[in-house]
């Protein structure tokens, strides 16, 4: 047992500090309270939710993972049922990830826009999709549900057009706010990863508890390998563990979607409005930081610049101003 108290340290570790080399500094450039890692779950929990949500309340539509709304549209050609539902939301999902990158792009090179600000926008157009998605989900239910959630009903398409639209904008905010995010919306490539990364785990937890040999045979193991073999399952828990948490919230807000999509219709439309929105403050509230720091460094350098003697002339006029004002109150 005492060979395994150091792999459950750094699994511990792991969960509780959110990396397991000390040497590593997380790169927090466009949020204030948040992390990354904050954002990225609660990206890959909207991505679960709005898909449950989109799945229960549009008759079966993927509003997130496209993929599978593509294969169900081929499907549909044979059967002539939803073709026409499946390819509007994938082109509004398709559509609005191009308008997002696009915006970002022109606002970056054209208007000189640093990455806060374009992040914090992309973002607030997501939640405003949201918003819109809401009220006219909310505004046709009733005569959705009294087409039994056709899809050839134009409310159900509109409806699932703007959260698929929503869920393009989703994608494009993240890959311009998180460098490398991995995937919030589709988990097919994650569950690749997964699988991956669970087996080079078991293959260095196995060798490094002795049971497995990952060297040549007749090669006589030693205190050198064993530490390498340490590493490398240190490693590969790490890697596992970054692979997983995006999946497990994404799978958590499939579950919450799901419910809250049968019990209070399109109202919970508004929770992912809100979870962003709060991303949006976090981004604001770090570009008001920055242009508070700079300004400071910028009455900094002007002191400088000035030098002593300026200064002291600008106080001793300041100092008279103020005595001038004294006496014409005191009189």
């Amino acid at each position: 047992m005492n060979c395994l108290d150091p792999s459950v340290y750094e699994f511990l570790k792991f969960f509780t500090k959110g990396k397991v080399n000390k040497n590593e500094k997380e790169k927090n450039t466009v949020l204030y309270f948040y992390q990354e890692l904050h954002v990225i779950l609660i990206l890959a929990f909207i991505g679960g939710y709005i898909d449950a949500a989109g799945y229960i309340k549009c008759n079966e539509l993927f509003t997130s993972s496209i993929t599978g709304n593509l294969v169900a549209a081929c499907s549909s050609v044979y059967v002539t049922d939803g073709v026409v539902a499946r390819v509007c939301v994938s082109l509004s999902f398709i559509i609005a990830g191009i308008a997002g990158f696009f915006l970002a792009s022109k606002l970056k090179l054209a208007n000189e826009w640093k990455k806060k600000p374009i992040s914090a926008f992309l973002y607030l157009l997501e939640v405003t999709l949201f918003v819109i998605a809401f009220a006219v989900g909310l505004n046709y239910d009733q005569e959705m549900e009294e087409q039994n959630q056709s899809l050839s009903d134009w409310r159900l398409i509109l409806t699932a057009s703007i959260m698929g639209a929503a869920m393009g904008m989703h994608n494009a905010a993240a890959k311009e706010s998180i460098p490398n995010v991995p995937a919030t919306t589709v988990m097919t490539m994650t569950l690749v990863s997964e699988s991956m990364t669970l087996s080079q785990l078991l293959a260095f937890f196995l060798a490094d508890h002795l049971c497995l040999r990952l060297s040549p045979k007749g090669k006589q193991i030693t205190d050198e390998d064993r530490k390498k073999n340490h590493e490398k399952l240190i490693d590969a828990l790490s890697k596992w563990i970054t692979v997983t948490r995006p999946l497990i919230a994404f799978l958590i807000g499939a579950v919450i979607g799901c419910a809250l999509a049968t019990n209070i219709t399109y109202y919970c439309l508004l929770i992912p409005a809100v979870m962003i929105g709060s991303v949006v403050i976090d981004i604001y509230l770090a570009m008001v930081v920055e242009r508070s720091v700079m300004h400071t460094a910028d009455i900094e350098k002007a002191d400088k610049e000035k030098g002593p003697v300026k200064m002291d002339a600008e106080r001793k006029e300041e100092q008279e101003v103020v005595s001038a004002l004294q006496s014409l109150n005191s009189a």
